[in-house]
């Protein structure tokens, strides 16, 4: 102890400062570095946690951006098995207004020969009637008057 003395050291002055600084140790540890640990501890687990639920996140943006890829690319499929029906049931309707109007055309063609035919004969009925007529005028205008060519080509003058 002389030893410290000579030194210029007061025991009871170090014990003093050694009990100081025990409480002052403890005081601090049990009221600011034990809740700032943990604090800093609880902090850690809240950033832990918001990466853990933004990896998750992460992954559902994946899976609901694979599930919406998928999904437009079956509607597109639809969409286009759907136009590719409607195409080939246009073109089995407009092939059956097709068949049915060269149909109608035939028909309408038909009947207009028919028609034609028919008007042919009566005007050629006409025609025979007014000849036969003609031909029986000019043979009694032969007749009342001598059959001598002059009397003809006037006869025949006369009808026209």
């Amino acid at each position: 102890m002389d030893a410290l003395t000579s030194l210029g050291i007061d025991f009871k002055l170090l014990i003093a400062q050694i009990v100081n600084f025990g409480i002052l140790l403890f005081v601090l540890t049990k009221f600011l570095y034990k809740p700032l640990v943990k604090l800093l501890d609880e902090r850690k687990q809240k950033i832990a946690q918001g990466l853990d639920d933004s990896q998750k996140a992460e992954e559902k943006l994946a899976e609901a951006d694979s599930t919406s890829k998928r999904q437009i690319s079956e509607a597109v499929t639809q969409a286009n098995l759907i136009i590719e029906k409607a195409k080939k049931e246009a073109e089995l309707e407009a092939g059956q207004i097709l068949d049915k109007a060269k149909i109608k055309a035939t028909d309408i063609v038909k009947k207009a020969t028919e028609a034609s035919k028919r008007q042919e004969e009566d005007v050629m009925k006409n025609v025979r009637i007014r000849i036969a007529g003609l031909i029986g005028a000019a043979f009694e205008k032969i007749a009342e008057e001598k059959a001598d060519s002059s009397s003809i080509d006037k006869a025949i003058k006369e009808l026209r």
